[in-house]
């Protein structure tokens, strides 16, 4: 393979991949060993091995391709880009004219509706520029009439709501505080006006779209300078799936496409580190028999995607059919062809597979209408220090190391990934105080207890459960029997030493409570402490607990030993 290395890849390639991975791992850890540290032709051997046949002779002998394109932004990029621009104010400018509407049409249901909302005023709607909504009939306080109609340019009924509630001269208020902005609606009117104009002009991409199986394509396939990233990206402390990237470098059915940046990305401080910037990317699957795109990011387009699968089919040189098929993961069908049957599987890569509602695809002719098919799409991982491949990962799939390489580490209890020495480590004081959790797996398994602040382990919380009534009752039980419609609830969850100082004082507990005022009964039930009080203001008066609207069905309580559980 180390023949195919240096022909396929130029010194300069070498040393940009050398850099990219000394500079991730300079980042990630300093202790690191890199006693074992390999050449950079041995670590690149799997790529070598995946890539240095069918692909490799599909593209011609070339590792990257390139063609100027001109493609149509998606309706989510340009409400995204809207979305960014300055002066707009639309969640207020919204609100207003939404009171404005209530006012004056109170028995209107539809401009109720959050359906009314995004149809009127999201960004989607404005880039769109028209209304989808229904006709809706409007008034004003003059007892004029205004028909917003459906297919109406969103602009124009802008300027129409402007004028016709007479808000032109009113300055926007912010939502909570309701002090101005320093801006008047017909300003706020004109700025949405030229922002989507802007936006609209912009609403062609324009640039070069490469195919690639270039090893630092992969390597940065998450990692760029144009302000997105996903959970595979190496840098800035790695992504969750980082691993996953080493794998579809190494994959022999795997492609990375991406429309490149007019700016490069440097990434180090050294200026002529620099790569590819990717402002959009998307893997496909290269078989003899279909072709497949995985998920684009950071936006889906599919205007892309048939680019990029055409080109493919174009390359393959074999017959394929005309149109594109759609592929549903929840099912694993091809919508077109109801026989067949397609799975798709990866090792530590993240598998965007279901995570779309279907993908796209090109069959060729020969393609078995009847398959049942498996594709496991991952190549073998490889350690980025001594080359080692198919490294035990112990189900970390952010670390780009062997064991051996990684440096002091230990492992986390509950997700097996690597905690190095010079990163945080939990574990909790009352409950398996010998076990070390990463700060994710801490974070989901840890409850804050708001009465005294601490941290605790989720299975050593006592749920409190607060009944309120403002319905007249001599005793708990009496309330559960007759009036148990009466009651609201709320809940939280509280360690186990406030739980006791409930139990032993409750007044002192809760110290903002008054009994001349109020009846509060207490009941010790396990795991949980039930509160029945006539305090309809509990939830008010107790603000240092992170009380919860929640629903319970009475009937629980019906088998309560009222008497013997009362605790005050």
């Amino acid at each position: 393979m180390l023949d195919f290395i240096h022909e396929a890849l130029d010194k300069r390639d070498l040393e940009l991949i050398e850099h990219y991975r000394d500079e991730t791992l300079n980042e990630d850890n300093e202790s690191y060993n890199y006693s074992n540290i390999a050449p950079i032709e041995k670590i690149l051997t799997p790529w070598a091995t995946a890539k240095s046949h069918y692909l490799y002779d599909l593209f011609k002998h070339k590792l990257i391709l390139e063609k100027e394109i001109t493609a149509n932004k998606p309706i989510e990029k340009l409400a995204a880009d809207l979305s960014k621009k300055d002066g707009l104010y639309l969640a207020s400018f919204e609100r207003q004219l939404t009171h404005e509407m209530e006012t004056y049409n109170p028995s209107n249901s539809i401009i109720r509706t959050n359906r009314f909302a995004s149809q009127l005023f999201s960004y989607e709607a404005i880039v769109k520029n028209i209304y989808e909504g229904p006709t809706v009939i409007l008034k004003n306080k003059d007892n004029e009439y205004f028909k917003l109609q459906q297919g109406m340019k969103i602009i124009k009924a802008y300027g129409c709501l402007v004028d016709f509630y007479n808000l032109a001269d009113t300055e926007v208020t912010r939502f909570v505080t309701k002090s101005s902005y320093g801006i008047t609606f017909a300003e706020v009117f004109q700025n949405i006006r030229n922002a989507q104009s802007v936006v609209r002009n912009q609403a062609k991409l324009h640039g070069t779209l490469c195919l690639s199986i270039h090893p630092l394509d992969y390597m940065t396939m998450s990692d760029s300078s144009n302000n997105w990233s996903t959970c595979m990206h190496w840098r800035n402390g790695g992504g969750d799936y980082r691993l996953g990237t080493v794998e579809m470098m190494n994959s022999d059915m795997v492609i990375v496409a991406y429309l490149k940046s007019a700016k490069p990305y440097q990434f180090s401080p050294n200026p002529n580190d620099i790569w590819n910037n990717k402002q959009w990317r998307q893997l496909f699957i290269v078989r003899p028999d279909f072709t497949i795109g995985i998920k684009g990011y950071p936006y889906r387009n599919d205007e892309l995607t048939k680019m990029c699968l055409d080109w493919i089919a174009q390359l393959m040189d074999k017959p394929f059919m005309p149109d594109y098929y759609t592929y549903f993961e929840d099912n694993d069908r091809i919508m077109e062809i109801p026989n067949s049957k397609l799975s798709f599987y990866t090792e530590s890569m993240y598998n965007d597979f279901g995570t779309l509602p279907f993908h796209l695809m090109k069959i060729a002719k020969d393609f078995d209408s009847n398959a049942s098919i498996d594709v496991y799409y991952s190549g073998p991982n490889v350690c980025m220090i001594c080359g080692q491949e198919r490294f035990d990962t112990y189900g970390d799939s952010k670390a780009l190391c062997c064991e051996e390489c990684s440096g002091p580490h230990i492992y986390c209890t509950c997700c097996g990934e690597r905690i190095y020495s010079n990163e945080d480590m939990y574990s909790f004081d009352d409950y398996d105080t010998d076990q070390i959790y990463c700060e994710d797996c801490f974070s989901e398994r840890s409850f804050y207890c708001p009465r005294c602040g601490g941290s605790y382990h989720l299975l050593n919380s006592i749920r409190l459960i607060v009944a309120t009534s403002s319905y007249p009752y001599d005793n708990a039980e009496d309330l559960f029997s007759h009036n148990p419609h009466d009651l609201t609830f709320y809940t939280d969850e509280i360690c186990e030493s406030c739980a006791n100082a409930l139990k032993r004082d409750p007044l002192n507990y809760f110290h903002n409570y008054n009994d001349e005022d109020y009846e509060m009964q207490i009941y010790n039930l396990g795991e949980t402490i039930l509160i029945v009080t006539n305090d309809t203001e509990f939830r008010r008066h107790n603000y240092n607990h992170n009380l919860v609207l929640a629903n319970y069905d009475t009937d629980i309580f019906s088998e309560l030993d009222w008497e013997n559980t009362r605790v005050y």
